[in-house]
Protein backbone atom coordinates (compact mmCIF):
# COMPACT_ATOMS: atom_id res chain seq x y z
CA UNK A 1 0.00 0.00 0.00
CA UNK A 2 1.58 3.32 -1.02
CA UNK A 3 1.54 6.61 0.87
CA UNK A 4 -0.80 9.13 -0.14
CA UNK A 5 0.59 13.05 -0.35
CA UNK A 6 -1.19 15.63 1.20
CA UNK A 7 -3.55 16.58 -1.26
CA UNK A 8 -4.89 13.35 -1.49
CA UNK A 9 -5.43 12.61 2.28
CA UNK A 10 -7.30 15.94 2.50
CA UNK A 11 -9.32 15.13 0.09
CA UNK A 12 -10.55 11.95 1.37
CA UNK A 13 -10.26 13.30 4.69
CA UNK A 14 -13.37 11.58 6.96
CA UNK A 15 -16.08 14.22 8.10
CA UNK A 16 -16.25 13.18 11.87
CA UNK A 17 -12.22 13.21 12.41
CA UNK A 18 -9.86 15.81 13.29
CA UNK A 19 -6.47 16.12 13.78
CA UNK A 20 -3.98 18.35 15.56
CA UNK A 21 -0.10 18.30 14.49
CA UNK A 22 2.95 20.12 16.31
CA UNK A 23 6.28 21.26 15.49
CA UNK A 24 8.59 22.12 18.09
CA UNK A 25 11.37 24.15 16.48
CA UNK A 26 14.63 25.62 17.94
CA UNK A 27 12.69 28.73 19.27
CA UNK A 28 8.83 28.19 19.05
CA UNK A 29 6.26 25.57 18.35
CA UNK A 30 3.16 25.32 16.40
CA UNK A 31 0.06 23.54 16.20
CA UNK A 32 -2.32 22.26 12.74
CA UNK A 33 -5.36 21.81 12.99
CA UNK A 34 -6.51 19.59 10.43
CA UNK A 35 -10.72 19.16 9.86
CA UNK A 36 -12.68 18.41 6.73
CA UNK A 37 -10.15 18.74 4.86
CA UNK A 38 -8.65 22.16 6.03
CA UNK A 39 -5.96 22.92 7.95
CA UNK A 40 -4.93 25.52 9.94
CA UNK A 41 -1.85 26.66 11.54
CA UNK A 42 -1.27 28.47 15.09
CA UNK A 43 1.40 28.99 16.63
CA UNK A 44 1.89 27.91 20.60
CA UNK A 45 1.47 31.02 22.48
CA UNK A 46 1.43 32.10 26.63
CA UNK A 47 -1.78 33.80 27.59
CA UNK A 48 -0.59 36.79 27.29
CA UNK A 49 -0.47 36.12 23.50
CA UNK A 50 3.40 36.10 23.54
CA UNK A 51 5.56 33.02 21.71
CA UNK A 52 6.07 29.71 23.94
CA UNK A 53 9.74 29.10 23.78
CA UNK A 54 10.21 25.48 22.92
CA UNK A 55 13.03 25.02 25.73
CA UNK A 56 10.71 26.01 28.33
CA UNK A 57 7.33 24.02 26.87
CA UNK A 58 9.81 20.87 26.92
CA UNK A 59 10.81 21.78 30.54
CA UNK A 60 7.77 22.01 32.01
CA UNK A 61 6.07 19.02 29.92
CA UNK A 62 9.47 16.69 31.20
CA UNK A 63 9.05 18.57 34.78
CA UNK A 64 5.04 17.01 34.94
CA UNK A 65 6.01 13.52 33.68
CA UNK A 66 8.76 13.76 36.36
CA UNK A 67 6.16 14.04 39.31
CA UNK A 68 4.01 11.28 37.76
CA UNK A 69 5.81 8.72 38.15
CA UNK A 70 5.69 6.30 40.94
CA UNK A 71 2.65 8.86 42.50
CA UNK A 72 0.46 6.27 44.09
CA UNK A 73 3.61 6.25 47.03
CA UNK A 74 4.44 9.98 46.37
CA UNK A 75 0.92 10.88 46.89
CA UNK A 76 0.82 8.43 50.25
CA UNK A 77 3.82 9.84 51.80
CA UNK A 78 2.81 13.93 50.97
CA UNK A 79 -0.92 12.79 52.36
CA UNK A 80 0.70 11.65 55.54
CA UNK A 81 2.94 14.67 55.41
CA UNK A 82 0.99 17.70 54.39
CA UNK A 83 -2.45 16.59 52.43
CA UNK A 84 -3.20 16.55 49.01
CA UNK A 85 -0.85 18.72 46.22
CA UNK A 86 -3.40 20.85 44.16
CA UNK A 87 -0.75 22.16 41.90
CA UNK A 88 -0.75 19.28 39.48
CA UNK A 89 -4.26 20.84 37.79
CA UNK A 90 -2.74 24.59 37.52
CA UNK A 91 0.57 22.72 35.00
CA UNK A 92 -2.09 20.74 33.25
CA UNK A 93 -4.31 23.52 32.54
CA UNK A 94 -1.61 25.70 31.32
CA UNK A 95 -0.19 22.77 29.04
CA UNK A 96 -4.12 22.77 28.00
CA UNK A 97 -4.29 26.35 27.22
CA UNK A 98 -0.93 26.39 25.36
CA UNK A 99 -1.36 22.96 23.07
CA UNK A 100 -5.37 23.07 22.49
CA UNK A 101 -6.17 26.44 23.06
CA UNK A 102 -10.24 27.54 23.31
CA UNK A 103 -10.40 28.61 19.58
CA UNK A 104 -9.10 24.63 18.46
CA UNK A 105 -11.29 23.01 21.31
CA UNK A 106 -14.33 24.30 20.36
CA UNK A 107 -13.33 22.73 16.77
CA UNK A 108 -12.80 19.73 18.09
CA UNK A 109 -16.16 19.61 19.95
CA UNK A 110 -17.55 19.02 16.51
CA UNK A 111 -16.13 15.93 16.17
CA UNK A 112 -16.16 11.95 16.76
CA UNK A 113 -12.77 11.84 17.11
CA UNK A 114 -9.31 13.44 17.38
CA UNK A 115 -5.78 12.09 15.68
CA UNK A 116 -3.00 13.70 17.71
CA UNK A 117 0.16 13.51 15.78
CA UNK A 118 3.07 14.62 19.07
CA UNK A 119 6.70 15.59 18.72
CA UNK A 120 9.51 15.49 21.02
CA UNK A 121 8.08 14.68 24.57
CA UNK A 122 4.66 15.55 23.56
CA UNK A 123 4.96 11.91 22.89
CA UNK A 124 4.98 11.33 26.38
CA UNK A 125 2.27 13.60 27.35
CA UNK A 126 -1.38 12.40 28.29
CA UNK A 127 -3.62 14.58 26.67
CA UNK A 128 -6.85 13.24 27.97
CA UNK A 129 -5.70 14.66 31.39
CA UNK A 130 -5.15 18.09 30.17
CA UNK A 131 -7.34 20.37 32.39
CA UNK A 132 -10.14 22.08 30.35
CA UNK A 133 -11.59 23.79 33.67
CA UNK A 134 -9.86 24.82 37.26
CA UNK A 135 -11.99 23.68 40.23
CA UNK A 136 -11.43 26.81 42.18
CA UNK A 137 -13.55 25.84 44.84
CA UNK A 138 -11.80 26.14 48.41
CA UNK A 139 -10.16 22.79 48.90
CA UNK A 140 -8.62 21.58 52.86
CA UNK A 141 -5.59 19.48 52.79
CA UNK A 142 -7.29 16.61 52.80
CA UNK A 143 -9.54 16.83 49.56
CA UNK A 144 -8.40 16.33 45.60
CA UNK A 145 -9.29 19.12 43.41
CA UNK A 146 -12.11 18.15 41.11
CA UNK A 147 -10.94 20.04 37.40
CA UNK A 148 -13.01 19.41 34.12
CA UNK A 149 -10.40 17.05 31.94
CA UNK A 150 -10.04 16.57 27.85
CA UNK A 151 -11.39 13.08 28.44
CA UNK A 152 -14.86 15.10 29.68
CA UNK A 153 -15.11 16.12 26.21
CA UNK A 154 -17.46 14.59 23.45
CA UNK A 155 -14.76 13.26 21.51
CA UNK A 156 -12.27 10.32 22.15
CA UNK A 157 -8.32 11.09 21.53
CA UNK A 158 -6.08 8.65 19.24
CA UNK A 159 -1.98 9.24 19.07
CA UNK A 160 -0.29 8.55 15.65
CA UNK A 161 3.41 8.57 15.07
CA UNK A 162 2.14 11.09 11.68
CA UNK A 163 -0.37 11.46 9.62
CA UNK A 164 0.78 9.72 6.93
CA UNK A 165 1.52 6.87 8.80
CA UNK A 166 -1.74 6.84 10.94
CA UNK A 167 -3.59 7.08 6.61
CA UNK A 168 -1.71 4.12 6.38
CA UNK A 169 -2.59 2.20 9.09
CA UNK A 170 -6.57 3.14 8.65
CA UNK A 171 -6.95 1.91 5.45
CA UNK A 172 -5.19 -1.64 6.69
CA UNK A 173 -8.08 -4.25 6.66
CA UNK A 174 -10.77 -3.25 9.67
CA UNK A 175 -11.34 -6.63 10.47
CA UNK A 176 -14.05 -7.71 13.04
CA UNK A 177 -12.32 -9.27 16.75
CA UNK A 178 -13.62 -12.33 16.83
CA UNK A 179 -10.86 -14.14 18.47
CA UNK A 180 -9.11 -12.90 21.41
CA UNK A 181 -5.27 -14.11 23.06
CA UNK A 182 -4.00 -12.99 26.37
CA UNK A 183 -0.36 -13.80 27.66
CA UNK A 184 -0.41 -13.45 31.32
CA UNK A 185 2.25 -13.26 33.56
CA UNK A 186 2.06 -12.55 37.33
CA UNK A 187 5.31 -13.38 38.18
CA UNK A 188 8.37 -13.91 36.56
CA UNK A 189 12.43 -14.76 37.81
CA UNK A 190 13.55 -11.65 39.42
CA UNK A 191 10.30 -9.62 39.24
CA UNK A 192 8.15 -8.30 41.69
CA UNK A 193 4.42 -10.28 41.74
CA UNK A 194 1.69 -8.47 39.65
CA UNK A 195 -1.36 -8.72 41.76
CA UNK A 196 -3.22 -7.07 38.84
CA UNK A 197 -2.73 -9.59 35.98
CA UNK A 198 -4.88 -12.14 37.84
CA UNK A 199 -7.70 -9.92 37.75
CA UNK A 200 -6.78 -9.27 33.98
CA UNK A 201 -7.25 -12.79 33.26
CA UNK A 202 -10.42 -13.25 35.56
CA UNK A 203 -11.58 -10.52 33.68
CA UNK A 204 -11.08 -11.36 29.90
CA UNK A 205 -12.41 -14.68 31.03
CA UNK A 206 -15.63 -13.47 31.67
CA UNK A 207 -16.49 -10.83 29.07
CA UNK A 208 -15.08 -13.19 25.86
CA UNK A 209 -16.67 -16.40 26.65
CA UNK A 210 -16.06 -18.08 23.59
CA UNK A 211 -13.66 -15.22 21.31
CA UNK A 212 -10.99 -15.93 23.93
CA UNK A 213 -9.04 -18.92 21.96
CA UNK A 214 -5.66 -18.64 23.95
CA UNK A 215 -4.49 -17.70 27.44
CA UNK A 216 -0.70 -18.25 28.53
CA UNK A 217 -0.17 -17.66 31.44
CA UNK A 218 2.43 -19.28 34.21
CA UNK A 219 4.92 -21.50 32.89
CA UNK A 220 3.07 -21.58 29.62
CA UNK A 221 3.98 -17.94 28.95
CA UNK A 222 7.50 -18.70 27.29
CA UNK A 223 8.84 -17.28 24.19
CA UNK A 224 8.63 -20.12 21.78
CA UNK A 225 4.55 -20.14 22.55
CA UNK A 226 4.46 -16.18 23.10
CA UNK A 227 6.40 -15.67 19.01
CA UNK A 228 3.81 -18.56 17.67
CA UNK A 229 0.98 -15.95 19.00
CA UNK A 230 2.11 -12.86 17.57
CA UNK A 231 0.99 -14.51 14.06
CA UNK A 232 -2.28 -14.86 15.10
CA UNK A 233 -5.08 -12.27 13.97
CA UNK A 234 -8.45 -11.05 16.06
CA UNK A 235 -6.82 -9.18 19.34
CA UNK A 236 -3.51 -9.80 21.40
CA UNK A 237 -2.91 -8.84 25.11
CA UNK A 238 -0.05 -8.84 27.01
CA UNK A 239 -0.60 -8.75 31.01
CA UNK A 240 3.25 -8.56 32.22
CA UNK A 241 5.79 -6.24 33.18
CA UNK A 242 7.15 -4.12 30.70
CA UNK A 243 10.56 -2.00 30.78
CA UNK A 244 11.72 1.20 28.51
CA UNK A 245 15.43 1.23 27.87
CA UNK A 246 14.97 5.23 26.85
CA UNK A 247 18.88 4.77 25.87
CA UNK A 248 18.30 2.09 23.69
CA UNK A 249 14.65 2.12 22.77
CA UNK A 250 14.80 -0.94 20.07
CA UNK A 251 15.77 -3.31 23.30
CA UNK A 252 12.68 -2.00 25.41
CA UNK A 253 10.90 -5.50 26.56
CA UNK A 254 7.93 -7.31 27.95
CA UNK A 255 8.92 -10.02 29.96
CA UNK A 256 7.94 -13.37 29.19
CA UNK A 257 9.62 -16.48 30.27
CA UNK A 258 13.00 -18.32 29.14
CA UNK A 259 11.98 -21.41 27.26
CA UNK A 260 13.15 -24.82 28.90
CA UNK A 261 16.85 -25.97 26.91
CA UNK A 262 15.29 -29.05 25.42
CA UNK A 263 12.35 -27.19 24.21
CA UNK A 264 15.17 -25.20 22.24
CA UNK A 265 17.10 -27.81 21.62
CA UNK A 266 14.10 -29.98 19.69
CA UNK A 267 13.82 -27.47 17.45
CA UNK A 268 17.21 -27.47 16.33
CA UNK A 269 18.07 -23.80 16.91
CA UNK A 270 21.56 -23.13 17.86
CA UNK A 271 24.68 -20.29 18.26
CA UNK A 272 23.08 -16.48 18.60
CA UNK A 273 19.37 -17.58 17.83
CA UNK A 274 19.27 -19.38 21.33
CA UNK A 275 20.44 -16.40 22.61
CA UNK A 276 17.90 -13.81 21.28
CA UNK A 277 15.24 -16.53 21.33
CA UNK A 278 15.65 -17.74 25.45
CA UNK A 279 16.01 -14.41 27.31
CA UNK A 280 13.05 -14.37 28.63
CA UNK A 281 12.36 -10.76 26.79
CA UNK A 282 10.25 -9.92 23.98
CA UNK A 283 11.77 -6.83 23.00
CA UNK A 284 11.39 -3.87 20.63
CA UNK A 285 14.07 -5.04 17.75
CA UNK A 286 11.97 -8.88 17.58
CA UNK A 287 8.80 -7.18 17.38
CA UNK A 288 10.05 -4.98 14.53
CA UNK A 289 11.62 -7.71 12.80
CA UNK A 290 7.95 -10.10 12.72
CA UNK A 291 4.94 -9.30 11.21
CA UNK A 292 2.16 -9.02 13.69
CA UNK A 293 -1.37 -10.36 12.54
CA UNK A 294 -3.46 -8.99 15.48
CA UNK A 295 -5.10 -5.84 14.31
CA UNK A 296 -5.63 -4.59 18.09
CA UNK A 297 -2.92 -5.20 20.57
CA UNK A 298 -3.48 -4.43 24.49
CA UNK A 299 -0.34 -3.76 26.32
CA UNK A 300 -1.33 -4.06 29.90
CA UNK A 301 1.98 -3.16 31.06
CA UNK A 302 4.30 -0.39 32.98
CA UNK A 303 6.19 2.08 30.25
CA UNK A 304 5.35 -0.22 27.34
CA UNK A 305 4.24 3.20 25.47
CA UNK A 306 7.44 4.91 25.71
CA UNK A 307 10.48 5.38 23.43
CA UNK A 308 13.26 7.17 23.29
CA UNK A 309 15.70 9.47 25.64
CA UNK A 310 15.41 12.17 25.02
CA UNK A 311 13.30 12.02 20.98
CA UNK A 312 14.56 14.51 18.10
CA UNK A 313 12.62 16.80 16.26
CA UNK A 314 10.58 14.72 13.83
CA UNK A 315 8.03 11.72 13.77
CA UNK A 316 10.01 8.84 14.71
CA UNK A 317 10.13 7.55 18.02
CA UNK A 318 10.92 4.09 18.73
CA UNK A 319 9.53 1.78 21.33
CA UNK A 320 7.06 -1.17 21.97
CA UNK A 321 4.29 0.79 20.48
CA UNK A 322 5.92 1.61 17.64
CA UNK A 323 7.25 -1.71 17.33
CA UNK A 324 3.99 -3.40 16.93
CA UNK A 325 2.44 -1.05 14.61
CA UNK A 326 4.76 -1.37 11.83
CA UNK A 327 4.82 -4.95 12.87
CA UNK A 328 0.79 -4.97 11.68
CA UNK A 329 -1.72 -4.19 14.06
CA UNK A 330 -4.07 -1.16 13.64
CA UNK A 331 -4.31 -0.23 17.13
CA UNK A 332 -1.97 -0.42 20.17
CA UNK A 333 -3.06 0.16 24.11
CA UNK A 334 -0.43 1.18 25.98
CA UNK A 335 1.00 2.62 28.88
CA UNK A 336 2.60 5.58 29.76
CA UNK A 337 4.02 5.09 33.18
CA UNK A 338 3.67 2.40 35.72
CA UNK A 339 0.75 0.79 35.83
CA UNK A 340 -1.44 0.87 39.40
CA UNK A 341 -2.51 -2.86 40.35
CA UNK A 342 -5.13 -1.25 42.07
CA UNK A 343 -7.08 0.82 39.36
CA UNK A 344 -5.72 -0.58 35.70
CA UNK A 345 -7.82 -3.68 36.17
CA UNK A 346 -10.92 -1.80 36.12
CA UNK A 347 -9.55 0.48 33.13
CA UNK A 348 -8.76 -1.97 31.13
CA UNK A 349 -11.62 -4.25 31.52
CA UNK A 350 -14.06 -1.50 30.70
CA UNK A 351 -11.59 -1.08 27.48
CA UNK A 352 -12.44 -4.83 26.78
CA UNK A 353 -16.22 -4.28 27.55
CA UNK A 354 -16.55 -1.79 24.80
CA UNK A 355 -14.20 -3.50 22.19
CA UNK A 356 -16.26 -6.69 22.81
CA UNK A 357 -19.73 -4.30 22.11
CA UNK A 358 -18.06 -3.57 18.65
CA UNK A 359 -16.99 0.08 19.82
CA UNK A 360 -13.68 1.59 18.20
CA UNK A 361 -10.99 0.67 20.17
CA UNK A 362 -10.52 4.93 20.73
CA UNK A 363 -13.66 5.22 22.32
CA UNK A 364 -14.00 2.03 23.94
CA UNK A 365 -10.71 4.04 26.08
CA UNK A 366 -12.08 6.74 26.34
CA UNK A 367 -15.65 5.30 27.79
CA UNK A 368 -13.43 3.04 30.20
CA UNK A 369 -11.98 5.99 31.41
CA UNK A 370 -14.95 8.85 31.63
CA UNK A 371 -16.75 5.94 33.46
CA UNK A 372 -14.03 5.59 36.14
CA UNK A 373 -13.82 8.99 36.18
CA UNK A 374 -17.35 9.72 37.00
CA UNK A 375 -17.50 6.74 39.74
CA UNK A 376 -14.30 8.35 41.77
CA UNK A 377 -16.01 11.70 41.51
CA UNK A 378 -19.09 10.42 43.16
CA UNK A 379 -16.99 9.38 45.91
CA UNK A 380 -16.21 12.98 46.88
CA UNK A 381 -13.06 15.22 47.02
CA UNK A 382 -11.41 12.90 49.74
CA UNK A 383 -11.05 10.53 46.89
CA UNK A 384 -7.49 10.40 45.64
CA UNK A 385 -8.37 8.24 42.14
CA UNK A 386 -9.55 11.56 40.28
CA UNK A 387 -5.60 11.93 40.14
CA UNK A 388 -5.21 11.77 36.36
CA UNK A 389 -2.45 9.28 37.47
CA UNK A 390 -4.68 6.50 38.42
CA UNK A 391 -6.55 6.23 34.69
CA UNK A 392 -4.78 8.20 32.50
CA UNK A 393 -1.52 6.11 32.11
CA UNK A 394 -3.33 3.86 29.12
CA UNK A 395 -3.43 5.84 25.57
CA UNK A 396 -4.16 4.55 22.60
CA UNK A 397 -2.32 4.72 19.28
CA UNK A 398 -2.95 3.97 15.65
CA UNK A 399 -6.45 4.04 13.54
CA UNK A 400 -8.95 6.13 14.95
Amino acid sequence: MAPRNLEELLADWPEDVAAVEYYLGAEQGWGFLIRAGDVRAFPLVNTDGTNVATRKLVGDVRRFLSTIEGQSQKMLRRFQARGFDHTWQDELFGLRNILLPDDVLAELRQTKRVVLVPQHILHYLPFAALVTSRDTAPRGKKEMVQPKFVLDEPFAVTCAPSLTIWDLIRRRDDIPIDQVRVIGLSSAPGSPPLAGVEEDLQNVRRIYGDKLIQVLEGTEAHESNVKQMLSEPGMLMFATHGNNLAKSPMDSYLIILKDEPSAVEAEGTSGLQVMEMNDGRLTAREIFARRVHARLVVLSACYSGLGDQSPMPGDDLFGLQRAFLHAGARSVLSGLWDVFDGTAPELVAGFHEGIHRGTAPCIALAESQRNFLNKQRAVGASNPFVHPYFWSVFCLAGAD
